[in-house]
């Protein structure tokens, strides 16, 4: 377990968060945030703040993408998550080298690890609107009615091929071991949310489209083109 997690509970529209110090004889689900920091936090804990943020930390004062990381925990059915500028000391230097030496473990034994994708910066958030796939083409955007299982009529969307950016989390060295060592990782992209996870398959799922052409991109879910 970490050092210290932030305790969530939720009371019907009411989110209550605290820090807390962990038992070690105890072991609690709990998940990570990997995100851009975008500079200096402003909201942070410190010798001088710790105390208060053990009575209580006021979820709306928090920058917006610590906000939408909670809201993704509690959707996620977890109390607790663990992030770096609340749960380490940030004006000690003895708590910060204790605490980056257990950054193996922290990621390692996370339930999931949140990746704020596509934010720049803890203030920007990652769960605002995203443009939609084939905006700039409208005319080469076409929709087909599909059954999905059971009975249910769906559609399917076919968009002009779209090649992903490379998203500002995926650009930084320091972000990269967490998305490693951790086990699951829902990444929250500019065009769309993916979920990895440790496996040898060379490809992760994510929420409904594909770069690759109709052929390969049914091939690689095991169906015949």
């Amino acid at each position: 377990m970490p050092t210290r997690l932030i305790h969530v509970t939720r009371q019907e529209a009411d989110i209550f968060c605290r820090l807390v110090e962990t038992d070690s004889s105890r072991s609690n689900a709990y998940a990570t945030l990997s995100y851009c920091w975008g500079g200096d936090q402003t909201f942070k804990t410190t010798l001088k703040t710790i105390t208060e943020y053990k009575q209580e930390i006021q979820p709306k004062s928090l920058p917006q993408g610590l906000q939408d990381a909670i809201y993704v925990a509690i959707h996620l059915g977890l109390e607790y998550i663990w992030i770096d500028a609340l749960c380490i000391i940030q004006d000690s230097v003895a708590d910060k080298t204790i605490e980056i030496a257990l950054m193996a473990k922290v990621y390692g034994n996370a339930t999931v690890t949140i990746a704020a994708t596509r934010s720049t910066a803890v203030w920007n958030g990652f769960l605002g609107e995203r443009r939609l796939l084939g905006a700039e083409l409208p005319d080469m955007v076409f929709e087909l009615p599909c059954q999905h299982v059971g009975e249910e009529l769906g559609k399917l969307v076919l968009i002009p091929i779209t090649f992903e950016p490379i998203d500002p989390l995926e650009s930084r060295a320091w972000t990269f071991q967490e998305r490693v060592l951790s086990n699951r990782v829902p990444g929250f992209g500019s065009l769309r949310t993916h979920r990895g996870c440790q496996t040898n398959i060379g490809s992760t799922f994510s929420d409904g489209w594909s770069d690759l052409p109709v052929n390969k991109a049914y091939g690689s879910f095991g169906l015949d083109a």
